[in-house]
């Protein structure tokens, strides 16, 4: 008797752990944040097509420079978020983004790529 006793509550005791190890489990998973939506500008795109394709996304552009191994964005996001966004110049994916905190001034004299 003593022994189915202790079982009992060895058991209990295994039955609740796991329990609250699921629970902790789900509160995790379903507190994680969810990744940022990526712009879209499209493959080998131009200059207009570039501002036109963020602009429809909700991207207000403020910066924009281009070279063979990037093209880098600056601006504020439909939330009001300034970012710095950087695109493959052919395949138009987005590779990396980042928090910025001067977007204040427009700056289109410092478009560094032609049309």
């Amino acid at each position: 008797m003593f022994t189915q006793t202790r079982l009992l509550a060895a058991s209990a005791v295994l039955l609740g752990a796991a329990t609250l190890g699921a629970g902790l489990g789900f509160a995790q998973s379903g507190s994680a944040k969810a990744e940022p939506a990526r712009f879209d500008v499209g493959s080998d795109p131009s200059l207009s097509e570039v501002r036109a394709r963020l602009a429809e996304q909700g991207f207000d552009l403020r910066k924009l420079e281009y070279d063979d191994r990037k093209i880098e964005v600056k601006g504020t996001d439909a939330s009001g978020k300034c970012l710095e966004v950087y695109f493959h110049p052919a395949s138009g994916e987005e590779l990396r983004r980042e928090r910025d905190d001067d977007c204040d001034s427009r700056d289109d004299d410092d478009d560094r790529w032609d049309d």
